[in-house]
């Protein structure tokens, strides 16, 4: 695992989408586009950032503030820095900043087949609370949506900060 100072979170700009898009290109069967990524940039609710490990972009990601919720849209790693910790240290990312912004919850979605991050969301104290049937248009792969609870103190004593 890098250091801790040689990776930072910061909010992205316009100049961050070619970084990011490499990433999403390598990890989604259906990836976003750039004019998606573009326009979260410019949503008031839209919270995108990305993860520089020694100045290049290994990570991001997206995530909206809504009212009292959070809903994950986005968060991936570069296939050649995975294993490096940087997945937790996104997740860490968005709880710190799910309690910054007051929320109660946080909401995603997730492919069924995703067990990798199935378990680090479990980790992270998300529940199952439903499916979207057939919701991925590539195969008509049903979602998991899955809530985090940031109330529930046993949760509260769970989070992991960033080292």
């Amino acid at each position: 695992m890098p250091p801790a100072k040689s990776v930072i979170i910061e909010k992205a700009t316009l100049r961050d989408i070619d970084g990011i898009l490499k990433i999403e290109n390598r990890s989604f069967p259906q990836p976003f586009s750039r004019n998606m990524f573009e326009t979260e940039l410019l949503l008031e609710i839209a919270h995108l950032y990305v993860l520089r490990e020694r100045a290049r972009i290994a990570g991001y990601i997206d995530f909206w503030h809504v009212g009292p919720e959070i809903h994950l849209i986005s968060i991936a790693v570069h296939p050649r820095t995975r294993r490096r910790g940087h997945g937790r240290r996104l997740m860490d990312f968005l709880f710190q900043s799910a309690r910054m912004l007051k929320a109660v919850e946080i909401f995603l979605d997730v492919r069924l087949s995703n067990k990798g991050a199935i378990q680090l969301y479990r980790e992270y104290g998300f529940k199952r609370v439903g499916v979207r049937k057939e919701y991925y248009r590539d195969n008509r792969e049903d979602a998991l949506v899955m809530r985090c609870d940031l109330s529930h103190e046993t949760f509260r004593s769970n989070i992991r900060h960033p080292s």
